[in-house]
């Protein structure tokens, strides 16, 4: 992307409750997070578990992505992260 905005998807493992995102290179300040889960239309229809989900440890090289609970299964998430004015 550039160097005010970065994005990625990444894979929350079952039996985890959070996963470390390293950006590629460091920001020049702390950047805006925005995580999205991806799912299949059976996905949201079927998806019991409910879990909320958090960003954690911000800082300018990377975030930690945060379930309030372990996964009971793989979740797959995008994220970006922009610097805004």
């Amino acid at each position: 992307l550039s160097d005010i905005m970065k994005g990625g998807q990444v894979t929350l493992r079952k039996d985890t409750d959070h996963i470390d995102i390293l950006f590629d290179k460091p920001f020049t300040k702390i950047p805006d997070v925005n995580i999205t889960l991806i799912t299949s239309l059976t996905d949201n229809i079927l998806l019991p578990e409910g879990h909320a989900y958090s960003i954690e440890n911000l800082t300018k090289d990377g975030f930690t992505l945060t379930l309030d609970a372990n996964a009971g299964r793989d979740y797959t998430y995008s994220w970006y992260a922009q610097i805004t004015p």
